[in-house]
């Protein structure tokens, strides 16, 4: 398609003026702040990301036109597994922390990069994350460009990323301040945990899928009976791992072996029977095998019965060596470690004699080997029997999650989940029905969030832990900074693994840095992304290190973001907010530790809570939907089902075009891709330039035609002294009633229009004026209401009907000025054209700022080539106020505008429809034209009659009106030449 305009020079000239710039000087009452979602920068973004961006984008736009000073800044969410896997995948590398940096050069690592005939190659932790950083360097600049082509209207100078210096230093000082108001602690529990990514998983990034698997009905004898019975699993591999049966207290099969012991298939381990409600009689057989760990509900028997832990599978998803022995020595039922003397056997040769079948085997192939054993041994009661079930994953992972007992950060939610859905009601909903979502979120949490993850490019914690005499880590009495200030005094972000307690708090002065592997050991792992997404509203507003920026930014006005992230994102920053803002502090942590982590050096309470009656992060959320495929699937870089790139698009269709479509979906709802949509945007966009010029030509049609009347006129007449005066104000006019401040008064209310309202003389012209004004005032109301896709909707219909119907039907009136043959004129009908050329200038004007949110570009081009009299761009200009308007317009208030355009329009439309169904075109000559108008019609008929005839190109005379009813609607009937 042939381009309007060169996108590129008005991103330049943006830029140059510093049109989006945040002005930190401004009041915060007069400031509109987003919480920008910061996209994770892993590969190209897709169309998906295009669409809830741009919506953010109208709203930014509409607050700036307002007068607002905007912040809106753009972060980059660049720390984490998926920025990981993505380096891992892109250089065939993998990170190993027991190697040293110069084991690998970086300028060879990098030209690894996309070359698959390398061999996958571990490197030093320090190395990776340095690949790491460089490559998402290299993403940004690509995201960039195309925020930037999209016409974002982003101050790029307010950037921020998740892994900078910066952001680690929020992340740090949260967590520490988390840490001394009791809301964190480091925990020994089971966890469901990746084997892929080795690395423990948060509630809010599981998963569920359907897989399918089998049901394996294993008879177990039951200890001093001579009975049994037979449990149907999924699970056979975890026989090893089994800690007690359990079965539903009224099921009659199993009553009589409560409280016994059953010997487990194969390894002939004794374990109790034990009543559970959990337990379904219908399902399987009604009696389970409980095993550390098959899913949470072993973990809640596991606790409730304090049973002792049998860990089969290490962290790398193998099952790991352990030996089994006689019972005996210290009792294991109440033993909850780890350790060789958890595994009894009644027949412990035997049991280890199948078991080392099995060690070292990844967990798949350990169920495949342990149904081998079990069909061998015809310890199988029947064929295995299918069954589809649903099993959890982390959802950026490939293999099923495992429940492993590991050390872990927690941040307890489950303690709050009350005051958090609180919370999230004191927030405005956009759409109100996503709150449920939300809430249904936090009704539903059953796990406190663990906030550490086993990987490397991220946030670490700010802690060491010390050491025994045996060099054993006492995990429970970490060693942190006791001062949240330490970042104001060192201006970096704690690193534990280069760094030592001593250098960032005094009373740990004894732990040096050559105490290293001595006294203390750093915690290696790093937060979880989230902890540092989730701090999104105080990483832009400097939180704790500068307070009165903080004052002015936080809490946002507008948190955009999308429906399938409530849970995490939304979640966790209403969490993390209302910790740190509030004030409070968790009842339930100790006076003590409160006591020595909440002083600084000096013994003061640290207490540097700004904002604490400002406990929500945001006043409104804007939920977006999902851009789907035409099979109605998410498009997704994860799924691998994107179907064109951005950039394509934004070249074949304009970037106007893409972000019309953006602008016509709903908040919260998801949408099909379909490209005639930006075809639509484009023949919209294509039409309002069209507009533009052909009003353009009338008014240099007027601008000639009062330059030649002043060449006739006598050197001495007032008139011309008056149109040589218009003429420098570029106000061409006849009319010696103009006046200078009448014109700036109508620059005040219309902000780059300098034409006097008084041109508008005509009660058509007036009509349609006051009604574009109306639909002025409602698109305000729409996009003050977050409902920009209704805004645009009503913007549309009505400049086509513009387009179809009072252009038509004034255009002949506006032509007058280059069709009068002669200067010795009528006064009025020049009076009258130029009512009709000012009336379509101002048309233009209220078009193009009330669609500026939405198509920036086609928009800045026509206010540059017209209304920029102030050398401003139409994005900073000011929305006009079109209630100050009206004042101007029809005082006599002798008809409703609203009647007469409704009128002329349908007698317009009812016109060119009988010529259309003649099969004739639109300019057509009309030999006679006859009316059925009733009494009411008839006054409206008067006022709009001349551009009737004009537009339809029949002569006044030749239009013949008979008296209807009251009742009876419009009747027309033509004659054609």
């Amino acid at each position: 398609m042939k381009k309007i305009l060169d996108e590129l020079s008005y991103q330049q000239k943006w830029e140059e003026e510093k049109t989006y710039s945040y002005n930190p000087q401004a009041t915060k009452k007069n400031t509109f702040v987003i919480d920008t979602p910061p996209p994770t920068v892993s590969g190209s973004l897709h169309i998906g990301h295009v669409f809830s961006y741009t919506q953010t984008d109208i709203i930014a736009r509409y607050q700036r036109m307002k007068g607002k000073n905007v912040f809106y800044p753009m972060g980059w969410d660049n720390n984490g597994l998926p920025t990981e896997k993505r380096v891992q995948n892109l250089y065939k590398i993998n990170c190993d922390p027991t190697l040293s940096e110069s084991s690998s050069k970086l300028d060879d690592l990098l030209k690894r990069k996309g070359k698959k005939k390398f061999p996958f190659l571990s490197i030093s932790r320090k190395n990776f994350m340095k690949v790491c950083s460089r490559q998402t360097q290299e993403d940004q600049k690509q995201y960039e460009q195309l925020w930037r082509r999209l016409a974002l209207s982003v101050d790029w100078h307010q950037t921020y990323e998740t892994i900078s210096t910066h952001s680690q230093m929020i992340s740090q000082r949260s967590f520490l301040d988390l840490y001394q108001k009791g809301f964190v602690e480091n925990r020994y529990t089971p966890i469901f945990w990746d084997t892929q990514f080795k690395t423990a998983v948060a509630q809010a990034d599981i998963e569920d899928r359907l897989v399918s698997g089998f049901f394996y009905d294993i008879p177990f004898q039951v200890k001093g009976m001579q009975e049994e019975f037979v449990i149907s699993t999924t699970r056979p591999e975890l026989l090893p791992a089994c800690i007690a049966v359990a079965a539903h207290p009224k099921d009659k099969r199993y009553k009589k072996f409560f409280h016994k012991e059953a010997i487990t298939t194969l390894f002939s381990a004794p374990v109790p029977i034990l009543p559970s409600l959990h337990a379904d009689p219908e399902k399987g057989t009604g009696i389970l095998m409980i095993c550390t760990f098959g899913d949470m509900e072993d973990v809640r028997f596991w606790e409730k019965h304090k049973l002792p832990l049998k860990q089969i599978i290490n962290p790398a998803g193998f099952l790991d060596q352990i030996k089994f022995k006689l019972p005996g020595g210290s009792s294991t039922m109440d033993s909850r470690l780890h350790g060789n003397d958890v595994f009894v056997s009644l027949n412990p040769d035997k049991a280890n004699q199948y078991y080392s079948k099995l060690k070292g085997l990844r967990v798949g192939e350990a169920r495949k080997k342990t149904v081998e054993i079990l069909k061998e041994n015809q310890y199988l009661t029947s064929e295995p029997k299918p069954k589809e079930q649903s099993v959890k994953f982390y959802e950026k992972g490939d293999f099923p999650l495992e429940i492993i007992p590991t050390w872990q950060w927690y941040i307890k939610i489950l303690d709050f989940k009350k005051k958090l859905m609180e919370q999230g009601q004191k927030i405005n909903w956009h759409p109100p029905s996503m709150l449920k979502r939300y809430e249904q979120w936090v009704e539903g949490l059953n796990q406190d969030w663990c906030i550490s993850r086993q990987r490397f490019f991220g946030v670490p914690f700010p802690v060491w832990y010390p050491l025994d005499k045996n060099k054993i880590p006492n995990y429970n009495k970490p060693l942190l900074p006791n001062s949240l200030d330490v970042f104001l005094k060192n201006k970096t972000a704690v690193d534990p693994v280069s760094s030592a307690p001593a250098d960032w708090s005094p009373h740990l002065k004894e732990y040096t840095k050559e105490q290293r592997e001595k006294t203390f050991i750093a915690d290696t792992a790093v937060m979880d992304t989230w902890a540092t997404s989730s701090l999104t509203p105080q990483i832009s507003s400097h939180w704790g290190l500068n307070a009165e920026r903080h004052k002015n930014i936080f809490p946002a006005d507008l948190r955009p973001q999308a429906h399938e992230i409530i849970r995490t994102w939304a979640f966790y920053t209403i969490a993390k907010s209302f910790f740190h803002e509030s004030g409070v502090r968790n009842p339930h942590s100790t006076s003590s530790r409160r006591q020595a982590l909440c002083e600084d050096d000096n013994g003061h309470e640290n207490d540097d809570y700004s904002c604490k009656n400002e406990n929500i992060p945001w006043k409104n959320i804007a939920i977006s939907g999902w851009v789907m495929n035409p099979q109605r699937l998410k498009l997704s870089k994860s799924k691998g089902n994107k179907i064109i790139s951005p950039i394509e698009l934004i070249e074949e269709y304009s970037a106007d075009a893409i972000r019309y479509w953006a602008g016509k979906v709903r908040l919260g709802v998801d949408t099909v891709y379909d490209e005639n949509i930006f075809k639509i945007g484009r023949k919209l966009i294509v039409k309002l330039n069209n507009a533009f010029h052909f009003i353009q030509i009338q008014i240099k049609g007027q601008k000639d035609f009062v330059s030649k009347l002043i060449e006739v006129e006598q050197p001495s007449s007032p008139r011309r002294t008056c149109l040589r005066e218009n003429m420098e104000r570029g106000s061409p006019s006849l009319d010696s009633r103009f006046h200078k401040n009448d014109s700036l008064l109508a620059s005040a209310i219309f902000p780059g229009f300098s034409k006097s309202l008084s041109y508008i003389c005509t009660e058509i012209d007036q009509a349609w004026i006051r009604y574009l004004l109306v639909i002025h005032h409602q698109v305000s109301e729409k996009l003050d209401k977050y409902h920009y896709s209704q805004a645009l909707e009503l913007v549309e219909k009505n400049f086509w009907l513009f387009c179809d119907n009072y252009l038509e039907l004034v255009k002949g009136r506006a032509y007058q000025f280059t069709h009068f043959s002669e200067f010795e004129e009528d006064l009025q009908k020049i009076k009258n054209a130029e009512s009709a050329v000012c009336t379509l200038d101002l048309s233009m004007y209220l078009f193009i700022k009330i669609l500026a949110p939405f198509i920036p570009y086609i928009t800045e081009h026509i206010w540059s080539q017209r209304y920029n009299k102030e050398h401003t761009s139409i994005h900073s200009s000011y929305w006009p106020l079109p209630e100050s308007a009206s004042l101007f317009l029809n005082k006599k208030k002798s008809f409703n505008f609203k009647d007469l355009i409704n009128f002329s329009f349908n007698l317009l439309e009812q016109i060119r429809n009988q010529k259309a169904s003649q099969n004739k075109s639109l300019s057509t000559p009309i030999k006679e034209l006859k009316l059925r108008i009733g009494e009411r019609d008839q006054k409206l008929f008067d006022l709009c009659h001349e551009d009737i005839a004009r537009s339809s190109h029949v002569k006044p005379e030749n239009i013949i009106l008979t008296q209807a009813p009251k009742e009876e609607s419009l009747e027309i009937s033509i004659i054609l030449s």
